[in-house]
């Protein structure tokens, strides 16, 4: 079996046809250098983009993150009520099962953030609910009132 080279005007001519084949494709689907595509399909552009339920931000993350907890402090400090209250035992397991496992998901990632003071004031509330202790309360105490290791230990 033998090849044969075809002769240089022809691969020039056939170069040419190529270059204007793509540029013709091109120029009729406006494909843009800023868009990008996941199996044909034009994904669409987001300023802070979420993957697998983390934003790819830090701080709006974390900002997230902090509102998220806050709001399930708001249902703990219902359950510890001032007139019927749970007891100390009962706010610690549900305040671990509902503010700390939202608070403490993914951290690995965004644990060393200039921005986990966010989090941490959310969860120094969390502390205040379980022992009963106000804000004046020192911060270095809610750990060991509330029988919970520090954030910045438990991540």
């Amino acid at each position: 079996m033998t090849c044969q080279k075809p002769p240089a005007a022809n691969s020039s001519m056939l170069m040419t046809s190529v270059v204007q084949s793509r540029a013709d494709h091109f120029q009729k689907s406006k494909v843009r250098c800023h868009q990008t595509h996941l199996l044909w399909q034009l994904l669409k552009h987001e300023r802070y983009p979420v993957y697998l339920g983390v934003t790819l931000s830090y701080r709006q993350h974390l900002q997230k993150t902090a509102a998220k907890v806050k709001t399930r402090n708001s249902l703990l400090s219902k359950l510890a009520g001032s007139t019927w209250g749970a007891n100390a035992t009962t706010l610690r397991t549900s305040a671990l099962a509902l503010c700390y496992s939202a608070a403490e998901y993914c951290c690995p990632l965004w644990s060393r953030s200039a921005h986990t003071g966010l989090v941490d004031a959310q969860l120094n509330s969390t502390m205040r609910l379980i022992s009963g202790t106000l804000r004046p309360t020192q911060v270095a105490w809610l750990p060991v009132l509330s029988n919970i290791t520090p954030p910045n230990i438990r991540r």
